[in-house]
C-alpha cells in the first residue's frame, strides 16, 4: 500500500512538472515573437538613421542589413506608413509552428 502511494505521488509530482515546462515553452515562445518585433524596429530604425529613409519592406532588410527569422515559425507584417514614419511591425507565431 505505501508503494502504490508513493508511486502515485511520483506520477502526480512528474505532471505538474511537465505542466509547468509546457507553460514555459508557451512563455518563451511569447518572448521570442516580442524579440524578433523589436529586433525588426530596431533595424528599420538603423535603416532610417543611415539612409534617412525606413525600409520599404522586409526583403530590403533581408538584403541590406542581413534580418533572418524562421518564417516557418513566425508571420511578420511590416507595414510602412511612409518613408519619415515609424513602420507598424507585427509578429504572429504560426499556428502549429514546432517549439
Amino acid at each position: 500500500m505505501r508503494r502504490s502511494i508513493g508511486t502515485a505521488l511520483a506520477a502526480g509530482l512528474l505532471c505538474l512538472l511537465l505542466a509547468g515546462g509546457a507553460l514555459r515553452v508557451r512563455e518563451s515562445t511569447a518572448q521570442t515573437a516580442e524579440t524578433l518585433a523589436a529586433d525588426l524596429r530596431r533595424a528599420a530604425s538603423y535603416c532610417y538613421a543611415v539612409e534617412g529613409r525606413y525600409p520599404p519592406d522586409l526583403a530590403y532588410l533581408a538584403e541590406e542589413y542581413g534580418v533572418r527569422y524562421d518564417t516557418s515559425r513566425f508571420y511578420v507584417f511590416y507595414e510602412p506608413v511612409s518613408a519619415n514614419l515609424t513602420p507598424s511591425v507585427t509578429v504572429v507565431e504560426a499556428e502549429g509552428a514546432a517549439q
